[in-house]
C-alpha cells in the first residue's frame, strides 16, 4: 500500500485550557494511523478559530477519519483539510491513486 506524509490542518476555539484533539485513520475496519493528541491553544472565545497543523502518514484510497475531543466538551471545530507533502511542501493537488484532498467547513465535506 502507497503511504504518503500529510499536513492534516484543524481549524479550532476554545476558552478553556486543558482541551486536546487527536485524529485516527482506519481502513478496511483496521486503525492504521493516529496522532498525538495535541492542545487546542486557547482562543479566549468559541468564535475565535485558530489553526492547528498535524503531521500524519496516510495510505490512498478510501478510509475512516474519527476525531477524538479530549478535555473537556466545551471546543469548537469550524474545519479541517488534509494535504499531501510534495518535495517538503503541502500541495492542495490530489492525493495519491487520484483521491481528490479532503476539506471540511461546516457541516458538509468537500473533494
Amino acid at each position: 500500500m502507497l503511504l504518503q506524509d500529510h499536513v492534516f490542518t484543524l481549524e479550532t476555539s476554545t476558552p478553556n485550557a486543558g482541551r486536546k484533539i487527536s485524529a485516527s485513520f482506519t481502513r478496511n475496519g483496521v486503525v492504521y494511523e493516529k496522532s498525538d493528541a495535541v492542545a487546542a491553544p486557547i482562543t479566549g472565545a468559541y468564535d475565535a478559530f485558530t489553526s492547528r497543523n498535524l503531521a500524519v502518514v496516510l495510505e490512498a484510497g478510501v478510509q475512516v477519519l474519527r476525531l477524538t475531543f479530549g478535555g473537556g466538551n466545551d471546543q469548537d471545530l469550524r474545519s479541517f483539510s488534509i494535504a499531501p507533502v510534495v518535495g517538503g511542501a503541502t500541495s492542495a493537488q490530489s492525493l495519491a491513486g487520484g483521491d481528490a484532498v479532503l476539506a471540511f467547513s461546516g457541516s458538509q465535506a468537500q473533494p
